[in-house]
């Protein structure tokens, strides 16, 4: 482009009025930087984060919101808010959206608060510890709790929700784990064949219900079931496998345990390929939840320090307006080669 200096020019102590090609000239150019700016707007954006993900599409933020010593990232809903859970003079639940972090108030009697699922109605999962000592699986919709206690359990616990409102999760008894569907006021059990525990961790809009399991040899590993047709999961070379969540699109997430002991994340896609990642500098790595836009949720570190964080896709797509500046810089281009009127 050349200078703007250079096409005014002073006559008798006058600027003279540009030629009809140099007004072409800025016309032009102005037309294809206005078309860049769209498209370069259009760009998908994401701030760096104040972590590293091993997964060269995603950018990782740490959820660390001022004043709270620890948090975790359990659940996300399609809209992507997070739910979990933060120390701070206690243990209590929370949900946030963008940038804004909102603390739930405590149910009746609760000495600690546990958030792990949430829809994109906003209904929020969990369990509370009550007095007793007893655990009592939760859902928080409107502002109001619903306390869940499976019959016959001495302890129950709630992971995931679907758009429908029905919960995965599971329930204890004797020591043995039993997973659960629970739909309009009644709990369907699930139980892993061969299986000695059983532990639903999450649920999808189909009603396909994923979690972990552990063999009558003390194997431990991931399952999903649908319409009462189980599969079981691993991750390749992993001792064990900790099947967290899933999405609309099949994709699973969780953490596996190496033979090391080092725990990392991991999402098995629906092709059946496996991702797996580990929060930079950190000690463990567990994947809790994915969206169908395949963000993750989870946290990093160990049980005395931890961190939650969120990992999000950074796509680079075509935008509709790229073809547009081709076509106006080839046009530039050719004006610029015609001979001056």
């Amino acid at each position: 482009m050349k200078p703007i200096n250079r096409i005014f020019s002073s006559r008798r102590g006058t600027e003279s009025r540009p030629t009809l090609r140099q007004s072409h000239s800025i016309s032009d150019w102005l037309l294809v930087a206005a078309i860049g700016f769209v498209v370069f707007a259009a760009q998908p954006s994401h701030a760096a984060g104040l972590c590293t993900i091993n997964i060269a599409s995603y950018a990782c933020t740490t959820l660390a919101p001022a004043g709270v010593t620890r948090t975790r990232a359990n659940g996300i809903s399609n809209s992507g808010q997070v739910t979990g859970f933060y120390e701070l003079l206690g243990t209590h639940a929370y949900t946030y959206a963008g940038s804004s972090f909102s603390p739930l108030p405590d149910p009746a009697g609760a000495s600690a608060v546990y958030a792990f699922g949430i829809n994109d109605s906003g209904q929020v999962v969990g369990y509370s510890t009550q007095s007793g000592p007893t655990d009592k699986g939760f859902m928080r919709s409107g502002g109001a709790y619903t306390t869940l206690a499976a019959p016959g359990a001495t302890d129950t616990y709630a992971f995931g929700i679907n758009g429908a409102s029905q919960i995965a999760g599971f329930s204890v008894s004797a020591g043995t784990a039993t997973g659960y569907v629970y739909s309009g006021g009644t709990f369907s059990s699930i139980t892993m064949p061969g299986a000695t525990s059983t532990y639903a961790y999450g649920i999808n809009n189909a009603g396909t219900v994923a979690g972990t399991y552990v063999s009558a040899t003390g194997a431990i590993a991931g399952f999903t079931v649908q319409n009462g047709s189980f599969a079981s999961i691993s991750v390749p070379g992993a001792k064990e496998t900790y099947v967290r969540g899933l999405n609309g699109l099949g994709d699973l997430v969780g953490d596996y345990v190496s033979n090391i002991g080092k725990a990392s994340g991991f999402v098995r896609l629906g092709s059946g390929e496996f991702w797996t990642f580990d929060i930079s500098g950190a000690l463990n790595t567990y994947a809790k939840a994915i969206n169908d836009a395949r963000t993750i949720v989870g946290y990093s570190g160990d049980n005395s320090a931890y961190q939650g964080f969120i990992a999000m896709p950074v796509p680079v797509p075509l935008p509709a307006a790229l073809p547009l500046l081709a076509t106006a810089l080839l046009t530039v281009l050719r004006r610029r080669r015609l001979p001056p009127a």
